[in-house]
């Protein structure tokens, strides 16, 4: 009996287990059979290229939708809107040997973005907005032959500050690798690259366009030419100053504003914006740092409302500027009043729809069509309608005929009535000279 139910229970686990083992397997399965939304998919390539996916771009989350499979070999993620490759969307991507992510906005990378990518032979980041690399982000792809990293915005490579052989690309062997068009600020975080350049002359390609971009004295000099510059590049480093932070503004909601920051120093130093003493969010979208260093923000809100500076840090030191207000008005274009800078209720001003005939106005801007705004500033309602009989004084009215024809016909009329001198010198009353100039205009009209 005992026996038996050994037996049996034996047999029940068994089976348990097998089923786990089936549903896991089937997990497994699902997961490397998924074929992310907008993707065109096979056994081993991922596609997102909108070109090859009804041709525009699909990833607005700006990231990568849901981890790669294991079985995946190329993940090809072109042209998409990309500004971001977090590790944990790699994570199960552990058999990949291609990664196209060009023609993105990647602006940084994380030090672990490609920690799982050992198999990894080809990386393309060309044609992005990378500023720099962390130190250690290729440590871990001992397979990586080809690194394209052309037509970015890296103004500076790292190296160890203890061990200077120690730098972004240490530990790679590459077969082909492109550096040009980007802004390398050549100070003393760079004095290593010539020598690896020289080191790689068959590696890297099209070097007639790897250049310095900065200091001014460097601007334009060859890394393969460093040696031989006049004056010789001194490749230094001093401390980063802000020479000019942003200022007091005022502007609308749904707006774009740009908060500038103007800095001195080598290296390039990195930018921190603060709000109201916080550090601002960047989401690379509404909220960007420019490649200036200029906080834009888009769509503007109430809540962007506070007090900024700027925050410039480098290995030589860091440097603050003084804070300005940022003030941001709501639209009030559909509250039934008039506030704002509306001339009249919900209408008029440079944020609302014009005003309709007999709403008020003070510049014919306001007013809708062709419409004038009885009494503003401009020659034509002023010699037209400007006159003690009239009661309509800085309302929009429709105009009898087109400006230019009533402007000639007002300048005859002058010119017959009024010298000229006389005009110039303000010897001659307006209001006189519009009341007896506005019934025979009117007339002729």
């Amino acid at each position: 009996m005992k026996a038996s139910l050994a037996l049996a229970c034996t047999a029940h686990v068994s089976a348990v287990l097998l089923l786990l083992a089936l549903s896991t397997s089937r997990e497994v399965d699902a997961q490397a059979t998924t074929c992310p939304a907008g993707c065109i998919c096979s056994a081993t390539v991922v596609n997102c290229n909108p070109s090859a996916v009804g041709g525009r771009a699909w990833l607005y989350n700006r990231t990568l939708p849901s981890p790669v499979g294991s079985q995946v070999l190329q993940l090809i993620l072109t042209g998409n809107d990309i500004t971001r490759l977090p590790a944990e969307q790699l994570r199960n991507a552990t058999s990949l040997t291609r990664l196209d992510a060009n023609r993105n906005r990647i602006k940084f990378l994380d030090v672990d973005s490609f920690r799982h990518q050992t198999a990894l032979e080809l990386l393309d980041l060309s044609d992005n907005n990378l500023r720099t690399l962390p130190l250690g982000v290729f440590a871990n792809m001992t397979s990586l032959r080809t690194l394209l990293l052309d037509n970015n915005w890296l103004t500076s490579l790292p190296v160890s500050p203890i061990d200077p052989t120690d730098h972004v690309f240490s530990g790679l062997t590459l077969a082909r690798m492109t550096l040009k068009v980007n802004y390398l600020h050549c100070d003393c975080e760079l004095a290593w690259l010539p020598n690896f350049i020289t080191a790689n002359t068959q590696v890297i390609e099209e070097l007639d366009m790897v250049a310095c971009a900065g200091p001014p004295a460097a601007q334009g000099v060859l890394l393969t030419g460093v040696e031989r510059a006049t004056p010789p590049v001194p490749f230094l480093c001093s401390r980063p100053n802000v020479t000019s932070g942003p200022v007091a503004s005022v502007v609308n909601t749904t707006s774009t504003v740009s908060l500038t920051c103007e800095v001195s120093g080598s290296p390039n130093p990195e930018f921190g914006w603060y709000k109201d003493d916080a550090m601002v969010a960047i989401d690379y979208y509404r909220l960007d740092v420019a490649r200036d260093g200029s906080l834009v923000i888009k769509d503007a809100r109430v809540s962007d409302r506070g007090d900024y500076y700027c925050n410039v840090t480098s290995l030589e030191g860091s440097a603050a500027s003084q804070a300005a207000s940022l003030k941001v008005d709501t639209i009030t274009c559909f509250n039934a009043a008039i506030d704002g800078n509306e001339t009249d209720v919900d209408c008029g001003g440079h944020q609302c729809n014009p005003c309709v005939l007999k709403k008020s106005c003070l510049l014919d801007r306001d007013c809708v069509g062709d419409a004038v705004c009885l009494g503003s500033h401009t020659l034509t309602s002023t010699l037209l309608y400007m006159s003690p009989a009239n009661d309509s004084y800085l309302t929009c009215a429709p105009t009898a005929e087109p400006g230019s024809s009533l402007l000639a016909r007002i300048r005859a009329s002058l010119r017959g009535r009024v010298n000229p001198l006389a005009a110039v010198n303000g010897t001659e009353d307006l209001a006189t000279l519009t009341q007896e100039l506005h019934g025979e205009i009117v007339t002729q009209l």
